[in-house]
Parts: C-alpha cells; structure tokens; sequence
C-alpha cells in the first residue's frame, strides 16, 4: 500500500468511525464471529506461515498464537452486550434529584504496530479489542515475519471492509508514514526503545497510547520453593519462543541455600527439553549475532557458563545457564533485554539486595516468585512494582483474559484483555441529567451570591465532613 492508499484509507475510516458510534453493537459481534471462523478456516496455513518465517513448532502457534485470538473473541461474545450498557453512577449532594451515568464510546479510528515475535497474536488480539470497543483499525505488522504479514492481510480483508479494518504492510517508512496521521489512539508492543519514539510521533497529534513494551522480568527462587517445579517450569518460560518473549524470564535469584540443588534440577530440566528439537529460530541474524555478543562479552568479565548451549541449525540455540555476580551487574547481558535462551543465574542471602537491585532497574513487566513462604511472597510483591506477578509459575499470567495485561513504567503504559481491552478502546464519557424542577435550587448558588447560599453550602461541607 502506497503513501497515497494510506492517506486515503485513514481518511476513510476516519468516515466510518464516525458512522459506527451509532452502529448496534450486533453488527460487531458479527464480524467476531465471521473472523473466529476465519481462524479455523486458516489453522493450518497459520501454523505454515510461523514455521516459514522462523521454525516455530505448530504446537507452539497453537498454543501462543491462535489459542488467545479464540479466547479474546469468546469474552467479546459472551460479555460485550453488558459491558456497553450505560453505566449508573451515584450522585454528589448537591445534584439532587439528578441521574448521572457513564457511556462507553469508541474512540474513533486506531493503529495497531505488531511485534514481530509473535506476529499474529499480537496484531489480532488487539484488533478484537479495538473492533468491538466500536472502533476501526488499521494494522501495521512486521517486516520480519513477512509469511504472517501476508496472511494477516488476506484474512482482514476476508473478514472486514477496509473502510473498518485493514493491514499494511512495510518497513520503518510505513510506520513513519503511519505515525504521522492524527489516529485517536495507537496501541503499540515492541522494546522500550522504539516505545518512547512512538510516544514521541503520538505527541505531535495528542494521540493516546497504549505501550506494551518489556524489561528486565526477574526471577526469585527461594530457600522454601519446590525446586523440581520451579527449575521445569523456569526453563519452560525461558524456551517457549526461544526466549523471545517480552514475558520471558530474564535473570533467577536463588538462594545460596538451595543453589545447588536449584542448579542440578535445572540441568535435569534441559536434559530432557533438549532430547527433542523443538524451538523457534531466533528471528534474524542480527539477533542472534547480538545474543552471541552477549555470551562473549559476559565470558570476557568472569561470567560462568553452567550450562552451554546447543547449536542445531542456522540461528539455532539451546537456553544457555549462566552464574553472575554483583561484579558482573555492569555487563550488557544484566542491563538489557536479553530477549533469547540465555538464562543468568545469581546467588542471594538477605531479601533486600534483591530489592535494591530489582528496583534499581525500572519497573518490569513481570516479577516471578518460586516460594511456599506466604509472608515473604507478600513482602516481596509489595517490595517491588511490576507490571504483572507470577506466583509459582511465569509466562501463564498472560494466558488469563480476564487478568490485565500491561507494564508501568518502562515497561508499558495501558492495559488490555477481555474487560481491559474493551475500556482502553473505549472512551468513559460522563452523562449528567437534571430535571427541570432542580434548576430552582442550583440557581440558589448562580451569583450575585448572597448570605443563604453561603450558609447552604457551609452545611453540606459540614454533613460531609460527619460522615465517614
């Protein structure tokens, strides 16, 4: 799609927006369900296209792909009805005799700029969101996973006019182009880095965001965690994707207690994740080089290697275990994303070091806790904020709909899933209705002001300050 075509189909849809906020929401609903049936339709070219583009396994498409798309349109079924209706809302003294209520509105037209590493789940989820809040959409997957960009395109076009959704596909320059329209609102999930210079293009519009970005997601392994578990379950986050998950684990406190023991039970944990060859490839070259960078530079400062990695293939690797030290906290593999199978581990004794340090590093998406202490796992979620918290499990927060999903911080802004994407498309706009016969007591406040309104208000403020 051409700059033109993109000018013109913004200006299009800005022209059906308009038309949908007065459109039933059954008409929405239909295309929902006209696009869960497209998702069966297309399974088996979907799970083809991830495989083309980067080797993900079918059951990992099945699982992290598809799977979501279905449960976020089951929720918009089941619940859309009863999220639209007015909401009642209570009145203040003053406004007696009134009703006040809150409307859900679409926000009008929105754009939608997909990651690449899970490229169809991360473009649809959203759209259901944005196209039954009411709204039109616009989709700007990415250039690296061009398989999926091209079957995005083929079932929006399927399911939805253009004028309501519609896929574009390119490069940086799309997206540039994209950025420039005054859309009212642009969700967008991708690295920090970019987040802030979409934030930035926003800006010059007033455009709102939503910005599911990632981070440092820590790990803490306590004295009293079910090691077994929690090795397998670790290394199973830190190999869905291959790592290449905003979600994913990034670094493992353990307690020296337990280390060891923590350590063998990891290695038994790879041992079998590796007698079979069942991941993605890491997504380009690029990336990979940049994770081979990482392990030789940790090398070079006194990082050891618990555990190597395998190569199988063209940007193939195994989760690689690693053993830092506070000395080792100013490499680049502890001050980055690792976004990959590389796994650091580090040693701990008192909750406080890991706090200072957890909090030193900006707000993450996601703090993981393996512990059976329920006063420590109190105290360390209220010791530090994150986007989202796993309790004796990681990755699985996001699989719940009815949970938010989203960062604070640097790691996000704005929520969504099921109730939460629903309001973050729509505007909560506040409907205030007197009736006639109230306007001879509010006039008892319209200046000139005199000394019996004074004494009224001085009573309410007194009644008010009884109660409670």
């Amino acid at each position: 799609m051409n700059e033109i075509n993109i000018e013109e189909t913004f200006q299009k849809q800005k022209r059906r927006a308009q038309v949908l906020r007065s459109v039933s929401i059954f008409n929405r609903l239909e295309y929902l369900k006209k696009l869960k049936k497209c998702l069966t339709k297309y399974e088996n070219e979907i799970i083809q296209a991830h495989l083309e583009d980067f080797r993900k396994p079918a059951n990992e498409t099945l699982l992290t792909e598809i799977l979501p798309v279905h449960e976020e349109i089951n929720l918009f079924l089941k619940h859309l009805r009863c999220w639209s209706r007015p909401k009642k809302v209570s009145n203040s003294l003053l406004l007696f005799g009134s009703k006040s209520f809150v409307l859900s509105e679409p926000k009008g037209c929105v754009l939608i700029i997909a990651p690449w590493n899970y490229p169809f789940m991360l473009s649809l989820v959203p759209l259901v969101g944005a196209i039954g809040s009411g709204n039109t959409v616009c989709v700007k997957p990415s250039e690296l996973t061009p398989k999926v960009s091209q079957l995005l395109c083929r079932i929006v076009q399927e399911v939805f006019p253009p004028e309501m959704a519609t896929v574009v596909e390119g490069g940086v320059e799309v997206s540039q182009k994209l950025l420039s329209l005054p859309y009212d609102h642009i969700f967008f999930t991708g690295s920090t880095a970019i987040g802030k210079i979409i934030m930035e293009a926003a800006a010059k519009n007033l455009v709102p965001v939503t910005l599911e970005l990632g981070g440092k997601s820590p790990v803490i392994v306590d004295s009293s965690a079910d090691l077994a578990s929690a090795a397998e379950k670790i290394i199973w986050g830190k190999s869905i994707n291959n790592g290449q998950t905003c979600v994913s684990p990034d670094y493992v406190y353990v307690h020296t207690q337990v280390w060891d023991r923590f350590i063998q039970e990891c290695e038994k944990a790879l041992a079998i994740l590796q007698k079979e060859h069942h991941r993605p490839q890491i997504i380009t070259e690029k990336h990979f080089q940049r994770l081979l960078h990482l392990l030789k530079q940790a090398e070079s400062e006194g990082v050891k290697i618990l555990v190597k990695g395998q190569m199988q293939g063209p940007r193939d690797l195994s989760p690689v275990l690693l053993e830092v030290t506070k000395n080792n906290f100013s490499t680049e593999l502890m001050q980055s994303e690792i976004f990959g199978p590389l796994l650091p581990m580090i040693k701990y004794e008192q909750n406080e070091e890991i706090i200072d340090h957890i909090n030193s590093q900006g707000k993450p998406l996601a703090l993981y806790i393996y512990s059976s202490d329920r006063q420590n796992i109190q105290h360390l979620i209220q010791s530090i904020s994150s986007g989202g918290v796993g309790i004796n499990n990681n990755i699985l927060q996001v699989a719940n709909h009815h949970l938010p999903f989203g960062g604070i911080g640097n790691s996000g802004i704005g929520k969504y899933h099921g109730w939460y994407s629903f309001l973050e498309f729509s505007h909560q706009r506040g409907v205030l209705q007197t009736p006639g016969w109230a306007h001879s007591i509010f006039r008892k406040f319209f200046p000139p002001y005199k000394k019996n309104s004074e004494k009224l208000v001085s009573r309410m403020i007194r009644l008010l300050q009884r109660v409670g």
